[in-house]
């Protein structure tokens, strides 16, 4: 079988196939009531193509990869920096939903989003944007009418700029 033939290590075409045996697995749990115990398996096996940096398609389990956002902004960023969870282009990660969110592997799966720590790292030199600070500085009163917080005070610094506080 393709699955213990080459767990663990790079999987030639192969993969494909793999894939849309998943997909087939996802649409029939769709029409189960209840999954049956032999499915349970999937949970420990390494039966899901994953995209391994500097390596290229491996066959991992549920918890060695990162499912992409449902967007999928973030896998372009991060594709080769962690392992994730690759279909090919003929398979919508739609198809393959059901299967990662079913009870057998809701618990075990790893969504990349989550895990993105979203944080904004300004480069090169600050330099005063004088049509900005002139724009905001005459809708100061207006922003702060809006702001949920108990209180803002707004005033320029000996440069012109705009210094807001909430409190």
């Amino acid at each position: 079988m393709v699955l213990a033939r080459y767990r663990g290590s790079l999987v030639p075409e192969g993969w494909k196939h793999v894939a849309e045996i998943l997909a087939d697995i996802s649409e029939a749990i769709q029409k189960m009531p209840t999954i049956p115990v032999s499915f349970k398996v999937l949970a420990e096996i390494s039966a899901f193509p994953v995209r391994v940096p500097a390596e290229g398609i491996a066959l991992r389990p549920v918890d060695e990869f990162y499912v992409p956002d449902r967007t999928s902004k973030f896998a372009s960023v991060f594709r080769e920096r962690v392992a994730l969870l690759d279909l090919p282009d003929s398979i919508p990660m739609t198809r393959i939903r059901p299967l990662l969110e079913s009870d057998i592997l809701k618990d075990r799966i790893r969504y990349l989003d989550p895990h993105v720590t979203k944080r904004s790292l300004p480069q090169g030199k600050q330099v005063l944007d004088s049509d900005a600070t002139e724009l905001y500085s005459s809708r100061v009163e207006y922003i702060a009418r809006y702001v949920p917080i108990a209180a803002v005070a707004a005033d320029t610094d000996r440069e012109g700029v705009i210094l807001v506080q909430f409190w």
